[in-house]
């Protein structure tokens, strides 16, 4: 379904994280296996939600930045090279997502003193931080394909519902652009709880962790009726973090059922689900590198 799979783990020591990559093949028996594991970095600082640019040459990850900035979006080459700090602002940085294009990454910021979470823009270089949210909560930016549409979570009156920015005016035509449900048939949403929303990268489809009552499950929900069609994946009720292959055939997510976290991968029907990571570490935040 695509190229390289990075993750984050501790697998190296329990007290670090650090980004490493795997690549899946078919086995003798038609289930997917990870084979060549690699650790891209090294030093001792914590990284994680490694995530692609398009053309799969360069990797985004969160982790600390200069004393008292908490958290900030990093950048680095496949082979682990040429780290650079891209964020450098106040608050933590997470949830880095590449445009399609490769001409903007979104990310989350929670530097405001409120705690209220907030979605930037940024050049790749980390130039132009451009301030995408008003005085809404709003987090976990996903890309749709066509880069009309910017998907997030909307935090309102203690729920997380899945929203989008319309951006086919160009990201720095914005300045106060208003939440769009991504469900219009009512306020809540047929699609529950939301988080770690993720488009399909023909999009056709986004899927998204659905939070039920401290249990959680890998469901996807249509694009043409926004949500009139919407599947559970997982029964597990322990899943998490979908992550899309490049062909939209495979999704990753992570999961704890069998006991501790760990990357697995599915078909889009929830069929063949596979350990990938299979370890005594914590195994988490999957991302797919898109083939060229």
């Amino acid at each position: 379904g695509g190229g390289l799979v990075a993750f984050a783990s501790n697998r190296g020591d329990p007290t670090v994280f650090q980004i490493w990559t795997i690549k899946l093949v078919v086995g003798a028996d038609g289930l997917a296996k990870a084979i060549d594991l690699k650790q891209l970095t090294f030093d001792p600082i914590s990284k994680r939600q490694p995530a692609w640019s398009p053309d799969g040459t360069k990797l985004l990850y969160s982790a600390p930045g200069d004393a008292g900035n908490g958290l900030d979006i990093w950048v680095m080459n496949v082979d682990g090279t040429g780290q650079q700090n891209l964020t450098k602002r106040k608050g933590d940085d997470t949830d880095p997502a590449w445009s399609p294009d490769g001409q903007w990454i979104a990310f989350t910021n929670a530097g405001r003193s409120d705690g209220i979470l907030r979605i930037f823009l940024m050049n790749p270089s980390g130039g132009n931080q451009i301030l995408l949210t008003g005085d809404k909560n709003e987090s976990d930016p996903t890309w749709r394909p066509d880069m009309k549409w910017l998907g997030f979570v909307l935090q309102a009156s203690g729920h997380k519902y899945l929203n989008l920015h319309d951006m086919a005016g160009g990201a720095e035509m914005f300045l106060t652009p208003t939440p769009i449900a991504f469900d219009r048939s009512s306020i809540f949403g047929r699609l529950g709880e939301v988080a770690a929303p993720a488009f399909s990268p023909d999009g056709n489809w986004v899927a998204y962790t659905r939070l039920d009552s401290g249990r959680t499950y890998i469901q996807v929900a249509d694009w043409q009726t926004r949500g009139g069609e919407i599947t559970r994946l997982t029964t597990t009720a322990q899943d998490d973090l979908p992550a899309w292959s490049s062909d939209s055939k495979f999704i990753l997510f992570v999961s704890k059922r069998d006991g501790n976290l760990e990357v697995y991968v599915m078909n889009t029907a929830g069929n063949f689900q596979v350990n990938l990571t299979n370890d005594l570490s914590v195994d988490t935040d999957p991302a797919w590198q898109p083939m060229p």
